[in-house]
């Protein structure tokens, strides 16, 4: 790791002799209450730090806006609320809404292909895509799917009017189609995909292992991951449990110039410290 931030040291077997990082294991956390975990009833707030109102005089949250804006799939219109070559093609579209972040009418729709020549599925999302189910399964083990598009899926229903009830499981490689190129069309992180759902688990099934996957995955509760899974992105999480068979999982700073709109904690966090300096 480049940099751990630890008040109260490291527990395991073996505490911090196992955490290898640059800045060592003696740097204690320094940004008090700045940084608290993004909560999907905070308010809305956009890469610039600005919040929103809608309808006027009512301040948009994350939940709000994920609700007005998702195209809503209900339980089992997926069958058996998965994605993977059994699932057969689809194409599913809302109608248009108004977006009070972009200030324009838009839609969210997704779509699946299974390519059996290449032997991979291609998923486009764009907007947001709300699966009204108790969890949602992408893939089987070892299969590839590609995706296209800068949406969320989020799964789940809302229960007491701020949290999200639902689960996603990933047993298949999940990557964004194309390679990147600065300012292009293809690849991660010009194409993103956003999970959002009560708990996460990154090769769930005994069978999974050595996935690679890249994506913002955003969990209410806790993201698990395990196997040797090669993870691009970000992790925002309650807990998250990494200890089964060295997952690995890579921060991509460019991401955050590119979240699609609705992940909760995307606004840059500025500290600014003072220091005592004197010239000989």
């Amino acid at each position: 790791m480049d940099g751990v931030y630890v008040t109260d040291g490291y527990g395991g077997s073996h505490g911090e002799e196992n955490v290898h990082s640059d800045n060592g294991t003696a740097n204690e956390y320094d940004l008090a209450d700045k940084v608290k975990f993004p909560e999907l009833s905070d308010p809305y707030l956009d890469s610039e730090g600005v919040a929103y109102e809608y309808p006027i005089g009512n301040p948009l949250t994350y939940l709000d806006y994920l609700d007005h804006c998702a195209l809503y799939i209900a339980d089992n219109q997926i069958p058996d609320n998965e994605i993977s070559p059994d699932t057969g093609d689809f194409d599913l579209i809302s109608l248009g809404y108004f977006d009070p972040v972009i200030n324009d009418t838009t839609q969210s729709k997704i779509s699946w292909h299974w390519d059996e020549e290449e032997g991979k599925g291609i998923l486009e999302v764009e907007g947001v895509v709300w699966v009204e189910a108790a969890s949602l399964d992408l893939g089987k083990k070892k299969e590839m799917i590609e995706y296209r598009g800068n949406g969320i899926i989020v799964v789940g229903q809302v229960v007491d009017g701020t949290h999200i009830q639902g689960d996603i499981r990933v047993s298949a490689n999940l990557v964004a189609e194309g390679s990147y190129v600065p300012g292009g069309e293809g690849g991660f992180p010009n194409n993103v995909l956003g999970l959002i759902a009560q708990n996460i688990y990154l090769a769930p099934d005994p069978c999974d292992s050595m996935l690679t996957m890249t994506g913002a995955f955003y969990a209410e509760n806790q993201i698990v991951s395990r196997k040797q899974n090669e993870i691009a992105g970000t992790f925002v999480c309650k807990e998250f449990n990494i200890s089964g068979q060295v997952p690995r999982i890579y921060q991509v700073p460019e991401l955050a110039n590119n979240l699609p709109p609705g992940i909760p904690g995307g606004t840059p966090i500025w500290s600014i410290s003072t220091s005592q300096w004197s010239e000989s």
